[in-house]
């Protein structure tokens, strides 16, 4: 095989979809598109071709249509845009060469095209965005504070839902193994948790903490959609431009700020054990929640980042707990960290 045919096979590999290579850049910070394409080739060398020189991917970072995004925000909110003219009966409605199931496309209409289903995200991103606003204004009543934050959960579970929908498809229920490969795909990633979050929230006392994960998730999903279909429009280039490449540079504090924010509501929601706002059920259910997270192959760098922290900031005070205290300590943390 030539150097061309090599730089076309590299460039057409289904990467967004390869669960090798998920599993590979989790375990490093990629800072930008150069390194990104970098671990992209090492990744392709290791894995598919021996035969593959790294230095070609600069090469073929040059002739590529896209760019790599290097934010777990941007791999989790849409996939990326393809051609109009593709082919969408044999493709379905998800990047890569991931299908419909046989016993479901059948039943189910043509997926929309791709301009389209950006469109549908990109809305959505915005009415999110418009409901935070609505929530934390100082001067809007309280009863539309509550009512913007329940209209944005549950605004959550329609729009995750669809972005499952266009990453994996409809699930298979038979056979079981089917559906049981399907749920381990889509059980780890980004969207799954903020569709569960929707879902656990919505009826309980408001906790604005809860839609850190799903603010930030947005604001960098509108500014993707932006860069994409209005890069030559005039006011973009002025001021859309600089913003996106500001928030580009700090894609690793946003990761960190929402894993962050999801343990505090982790500790929140047991605080309020001890108050008359007590939820056993939720509590548990989120701290299992968050032990997902803890290994996640999309969540897992950042939330150990914050548990590293947490630990070597409270380490004094539990030394101070009599031992049966630390042992219980101990215990929590052992089960913690012990994938399931």
């Amino acid at each position: 095989m030539g150097k061309d045919d090599s730089i076309h096979d590299f460039q057409n590999f289904p990467f967004d979809t390869d669960e090798r290579f998920k599993e590979y850049m989790s375990r490093f910070e990629v800072v930008n598109a150069a390194s990104a394409e970098k671990l992209k080739a090492k990744f392709y060398k290791a894995h598919i071709d021996p035969n593959f020189d790294v230095s070609w991917a600069s090469e073929a970072r040059n002739t590529a249509s896209s760019t790599p995004r290097s934010s777990t925000f941007f791999q989790s909110s849409t996939p990326p845009p393809r051609s109009e003219n593709h082919d969408s009966s044999t493709s379905g409605p998800q990047t890569g060469s991931t299908r419909f199931s046989s016993s479901a496309s059948s039943h189910t209409a043509p997926p929309p095209k791709p301009r389209m289903q950006q469109q549908r995200i990109f809305l959505y991103h915005v009415a999110v965005l418009a409901l935070v606003i609505v929530h934390l204004l100082p001067l809007a009543p309280i009863p539309w504070s509550r009512r913007a934050y329940r209209l944005l959960l549950q605004l959550s579970l329609l729009g995750q839902s669809y972005k499952l929908y266009l990453r994996h498809g409809l699930p298979a229920f038979r056979p079981l193994t089917a559906l049981q490969a399907y749920l381990n795909r889509v059980v780890p990633t980004n969207d799954f948790y903020m569709l569960v979050i929707g879902f656990s929230f919505m009826s309980h006392t408001p906790m604005t903490l809860v839609l850190a994960p799903l603010t930030i998730s947005a604001a960098y999903g509108v500014v993707e959609y932006l860069g994409t279909y209005y890069k030559q429009n005039r006011l973009w280039q002025k001021y859309g431009q600089p913003a996106a490449a500001a928030m580009q540079r700090r894609s690793t504090q946003a990761e960190m700020a929402s894993a962050s924010s999801e343990v505090l509501v982790g500790a929140f929601l047991v605080m309020n054990l001890f108050s008359a706002r007590r939820n056993i059920l939720l509590t548990f259910a989120f701290w299992n929640l968050l032990k997902m997270r803890y290994h996640a192959s999309e969540a897992r760098n950042y939330h150990r980042q914050v548990w590293h922290k947490v630990g070597a900031r409270t380490l004094g005070l539990r030394g101070k707990l009599p031992p049966a205290f630390q042992s219980g300590v101990n215990f929590i943390v052992k089960w913690f960290q012990t994938a399931q």
